[in-house]
């Protein structure tokens, strides 16, 4: 995101802003169409073929979390690490949970529409 709106804030410092509003709709437009041509999805937004459904941005940052507090206790058996080692797997379900009961509310208001029947959960 950073790095977007740097981008956008540089790229949009070169544009010729003294045009009327259609014109200036058209060059911001056409701006963010280029920016979006060049943008690189993260690591943390790309799926792997054995996540669940409901396995998001949020689970894998609460799964890398839980992976780096153990890096950090195995390499300096601290108590403040072993501490922190203790609470991400916590943090991780309660994570989990939330993402699971979202992609089951969103499912279920997915299926409640126009275009289905109603669907008996």
């Amino acid at each position: 995101m950073v790095t977007v709106t740097v981008g956008l804030h540089f790229v949009s410092q070169h544009k010729d802003w003294d045009l009327d509003t259609d014109q200036q709709v058209g060059q911001f437009t056409e701006l963010l169409h280029s920016l979006q041509d060049c943008w690189m999805p993260h690591s943390i937004h790309q799926t792997k073929a054995s996540d669940q459904l409901w396995f998001g941005p949020e689970c894998r940052g609460a799964s890398n979390a839980k992976y780096h507090a153990w890096l950090a206790f195995k390499r300096h058996p601290t108590a403040w690490n072993g501490q922190q080692h203790r609470e991400a797997p916590d943090h991780m379900r309660a994570t989990q949970d939330w993402a699971s009961n979202q992609w089951v509310t969103d499912l279920k208001r997915k299926l409640q529409g126009c275009q289905m029947e109603s669907k008996c959960w």
